[in-house]
């Protein structure tokens, strides 16, 4: 059977009585004094200059430290590397030495033995000669390749270490995946919470990269982004009505906001105008309110297909109306909302 059709009417907030208005108008010029709020901004200001210049003095320090740890480390590796070179150029110099004597000593044999006719002594002795020659050519090689190893230790000690970033901020985007550093430049704010150490905001950041990653949604994926944006309150949901004829006597003002819902009961169509018989609802301005601020929203989305709604759109005015009407037929409806 069709639902009978319901004409709704929104009863009229009562003025205000001149001494509210009076004191609402109090407190209002004292909430917006123009000098103390300038001063705020000053204060503020300046707080966030502060916070900015230590922050790069932190990272210039910081630079600065670690470029001496390197220079410190490359030293300290010269030096050993001078200690081992020296003590093989030692070990090859008394090499040299040793095979200069047994050349020495291979030509005065083979000088006496020709003197004495003993030519199978000549030829032992030449043989000790070409092995003393051999071992003075090796040696000569080493002292060679020594000479350029302690050239090496000057041309480090002349090479200048890559310097850090000064801009805290950059040296933070460095240190960031491509991916993540395209938005943090995109998002400026973030990306100085949490270069400069914003306790607070920095926490929420944190946050937001957590709860993406617990929904399932991949590092630097687009999803990830849209997530964090989300949760950060960056990006605001598009206006969603329901049903058209419904979104017009909302005037579009329905924010996108979960909460403890009502009972999934089918959707009816607003009448576009005032209707000849049927039932008239009236809300109060507690209960219009309740139906377009996300109080009560839909616990599905629209069946039919048509789009209307979807799960956690605010029901609107005809349907909150056509289940007020349904509870107080069933004496069920609490008085609360109308009697605000």
């Amino acid at each position: 059977m069709a639902d009978e059709e319901i004409t709704v009417e929104i009863e009229k907030a009562p003025p205000p009585s001149t001494t509210d208005g009076a004191a609402a108008a109090a407190v209002t010029a004292a909430a917006t004094d123009p000098v103390a709020d300038l001063k705020a901004q000053i204060e503020h200001i300046e707080a966030e200059s502060a916070r900015e210049r230590e922050a790069k003095l932190h990272a210039q320090r910081q630079a600065q430290t670690e470029q001496q740890a390197r220079i410190a480390a490359e030293q300290e590796r010269d030096a050993t590397r001078g200690e081992i070179v020296d003590t093989r150029a030692s070990a090859i110099e008394q090499g040299l030495a040793s095979a200069q004597s047994a050349t020495d000593a291979a030509r005065t044999k083979i000088k006496t033995a020709m003197e004495a006719g003993n030519w199978e002594a000549v030829a032992d002795a030449q043989v000790e000669l070409a092995d003393a020659r051999a071992d003075f050519k090796r040696f000569t090689e080493a002292k060679n390749d020594i000479e350029v190893q302690r050239q090496t230790p000057q041309r480090t000690e002349t090479r200048q270490a890559p310097s850090a970033p000064a801009d805290p901020l950059e040296a933070f985007l460095a240190q960031r995946s491509p991916a993540t550093a395209a938005w943090l430049r995109s998002h400026p704010d973030e990306a100085k919470a949490l270069a400069y150490n914003d306790t607070r905001r920095s926490a929420k950041i944190n946050a937001a990269h957590n709860d993406a990653l617990a929904e399932g949604h991949g590092l630097d994926s687009p999803e990830y982004f849209a997530h964090v944006e989300k949760f950060l309150g960056l990006t605001k949901a598009p206006a969603k009505t329901n049903g058209a004829a419904n979104g017009a006597a909302n005037g579009g003002a329905q924010q996108q906001r979960r909460a403890a819902g009502s009972a999934p009961v089918a959707p009816v169509e607003a009448s576009a105008g005032p209707t000849t018989g049927g039932q008239v609802v009236r809300l109060s301005q507690a209960e219009a309110a309740a139906a377009t601020d996300g109080t009560h929203v839909w616990n599905y989305s629209d069946p039919s297909g048509k789009n209307r709604f979807k799960k956690g759109d605010p029901i609107g005015i005809t349907e909150f109306a056509r289940r007020k009407a349904a509870m107080q037929a069933a004496g069920l409806y609490d008085k609360t909302l109308t009697a605000q």
